[in-house]
């Protein structure tokens, strides 16, 4: 528990470093990365004493309480203190995910366009006409709000442009998985073989499991169970403790 204890602590500093080495270089977040550093080195300064004390009194159970609440109250304030950092980055991923998806989109679009003169069903061409149309009038909102996202700046701009993002890319998911299923119900009347490997690249099909799995992890994380889900590796260290009692 003890030992458990020093790890938590060694990775709780390297946070605070972490941290002002960050306000040093973002003037602008200074004073708010400054703030959560403190924060931290503060919970951390008492999760030292409760562990100098239960490495003096093993047996006591009042030192193990006290090294118990210090775990979880350093616990809670780096899950605050790294919260915004956390955001950020998922937001991120998800635009850069997005990219990939409205590229990949396009180029299944003018795949699936290339390939209509070789199918000979024309049930297939007219359902797989209205997908490509359905996918392709996805991708324009789903750009605009990717360039909204980049360009956000204050909170109310961020919660906005996220909020389009996650919307946009949740319905450019749905329509290009359709096509996606298009794709495989066709390829069996394909005749040209280089458009047939062409359509059958895997690229779509990835970019679209990137997407679902960016877009699942926004939407944890702006879920009431936010807190719950994330932990950085310091938080895992102080969790364990909890698990002695």
């Amino acid at each position: 528990m003890v030992r458990q204890g020093e790890n938590a602590i060694r990775h709780s500093r390297l946070l605070v470093e972490q941290m002002e080495a960050e306000a040093d270089r973002t003037p602008e977040r200074r004073d708010r990365l400054l703030d959560a550093a403190r924060s931290v080195a503060q919970a951390t300064s008492r999760m030292i004493d409760a562990t100098k004390e239960c490495q003096v009194h093993p047996q006591a159970a009042e030192s193990q309480v006290a090294l118990r609440d210090a775990a979880e109250k350093l616990v809670t304030v780096t899950s605050e203190a790294t919260s915004e950092e956390q955001s950020k980055r998922t937001m991120e991923h998800l635009e850069q995910a997005a990219k990939q998806a409205a590229a990949a989109a396009t180029q299944t679009i003018a795949a699936a366009n290339a390939c209509q003169p070789y199918i000979q069903s024309k049930t297939v061409t007219e359902t797989l006409i209205v997908e490509c149309t359905e996918t392709a009038e996805r991708v324009p909102p789903l750009i605009a709000s990717i360039r909204e996202s980049q360009a956000a700046r204050s909170p109310n701009e961020k919660f906005r442009a996220q909020s389009s993002l996650i919307r946009d890319t949740t319905q450019s998911e749905t329509s290009k998985e359709k096509s996606y299923f298009m794709h495989k119900i066709q390829l069996p009347i394909t005749k040209e073989i280089l458009i047939f490997e062409y359509l059958v690249h895997d690229t779509e099909r990835e970019m679209l499991v990137h997407l679902r799995s960016e877009l699942s992890c926004r939407r944890d994380k702006t879920g009431p169970m936010y807190q719950c889900n994330r932990r950085t590796r310091s938080n895992r260290h102080l969790v364990s403790i909890g698990r002695h009692y």
